[in-house]
């Protein structure tokens, strides 16, 4: 079963001030509860150990039945669970008297049904049908005693429709009782859909009464209280109005400054990354810098002018950031082939003895990673992006061509 986070319903009831706190909330989680059992009885299972320790109420408050571990399939289900002759199965103070004399092959819906009328009856009266030592909740459980319960109901200040219910629900004869857990969740449902009703329609008689006392209370005093009302909010708004645009003066101001002092730690730093164009940690205090101050500006409270200033400092950092970057690819690219023609000038002998065609490829890939397709440009072209680089000498000098002359019966051709 999936992890449920919360508290069982015992914990919670145990937790009211009295039975009468937050009862609304509870009946709404017991409507959920008889739902659940009115599910597993449309499926032919009953549940044999309902009560509040076995009801988990999730964070956010949903409802989960647990503990199914003396539950039983009906035989009209299709699927027919084995005798299990006369057992104590459940909990005493929450069992139907069928199953406190132990004779569980008996018990159906109906024995769930006095289940849920026993957590309905902690929940009115904040205790279980059944209360005294352990051999006397077995003894009334069995003799289906229930005065204390019924006068706990009547003491609870429970409506008389409410009442009908839970003694419908706790009747001592299976008969007596509602047929399933489905028909009783259908009753109680529409229960509690016309308590909501009575209670909307109590709260717009209320809200009625008070707005037509109020209307009139206001109709006595609205001769006095006008004139005083307006000379009130005339001053008042003359105040608040000065009030509030010194306060977006200040804020104006404290922005302004703000964004300047942001402006000249960029600039400050622009010129650092100028000197180094390499150090991009100082390209990024430059920009960190930069986009404080934009928003900074863009919050409000500084001008069109300022706003506009910070934008173009910000635009122009950026592109020579974005130069410089390039530039650092680009110097790097170029350290990288040289090197790697520098390696091969050095290992061309030893490349030879492979077969120059073995020396084409190890130059070609030098090349390719330095961004020329010799085998797909002309040496015209590769020679005009060669001469476009800062190391340009370097290049050319351990990528100086070498002619060899074919052998004899090799078949090989001269080539440079």
């Amino acid at each position: 079963m999936k992890l449920v986070n919360g508290q069982t319903l015992s914990a919670l009831l145990e937790a009211r001030s009295d039975p009468l706190s937050e009862r609304r909330r509870f009946l709404a989680m017991f409507e959920q509860v008889c739902q659940a059992v009115a599910y597993a009885h449309s499926r032919g299972v009953i549940h044999r150990d309902l009560k509040p320790a076995n009801v988990m109420v999730g964070t956010f408050g949903e409802v989960q039945v647990m503990d199914w571990g003396l539950s039983r399939v009906l035989s009209g289900s299709g699927r027919k669970s084995a005798p299990e002759g006369n057992l104590l199965l459940g909990t005493p103070a929450y069992m139907p008297p069928e199953q406190a004399r132990g004779r569980v092959d008996d018990l159906d819906e109906r024995s769930d049904v006095f289940g849920l009328g026993a957590i309905l009856c902690e929940l009115l009266t904040g205790k279980p049908p059944y209360t005294g030592t352990g051999a006397e909740v077995r003894r009334k459980a069995a003799q289906g005693d229930l005065a204390e319960a019924e006068a706990r109901l009547e003491a609870a200040g429970v409506d008389a429709e409410l009442l009908s219910i839970a003694r419908k629900f706790l009747s001592p004869a299976p008969a007596d009782r509602f047929a399933d857990a489905g028909e009783l969740a259908r009753d109680f449902t529409a229960y509690l859909g016309s308590v909501e009703e009575r209670a909307r329609a109590a709260v717009v008689a209320e809200a009625e009464a008070r707005g037509k006392a109020r209307e009139e209370r206001r109709a006595r005093r609205l001769t006095l209280y006008l004139a005083v009302a307006i000379l009130a909010a005339t001053i008042l708004g003359t105040v608040g109005y000065l009030v509030m645009e010194n306060d977006r003066r200040q804020r104006g101001r404290a922005a302004t400054g703000e964004v300047a002092r942001a402006l000249e730690e960029a600039r400050l730093h622009w010129g650092e990354a100028r000197a180094a164009p390499q150090d991009f940690a100082r390209w990024g205090k430059a920009m960190s810098a930069a986009r404080s101050a934009q928003s900074v500006a863009r919050a409000g409270g500084v001008d069109a002018v300022t706003r506009a200033r910070v934008d173009e400092l910000l635009e122009g950092l950026s592109r020579e950031e974005a130069a410089a970057r390039q530039g650092a690819a680009k110097r790097e690219a170029e350290r990288r082939v040289v090197e790697a023609l520098d390696d091969l000038r050095l290992r061309r002998d030893d490349l030879v003895r492979y077969g120059w065609n073995r020396v084409d490829e190890e130059y070609a890939r030098a090349f390719r990673d330095f961004g020329l397709e010799v085998d797909s440009l002309s040496v015209d072209d590769a020679a005009q992006r060669i001469r476009g680089s800062a190391r340009s000498a370097e290049i050319s000098s351990v990528s100086s061509p070498t002619c060899r002359q074919g052998g004899i019966g090799t078949g090989d051709s001269p080539r440079c």
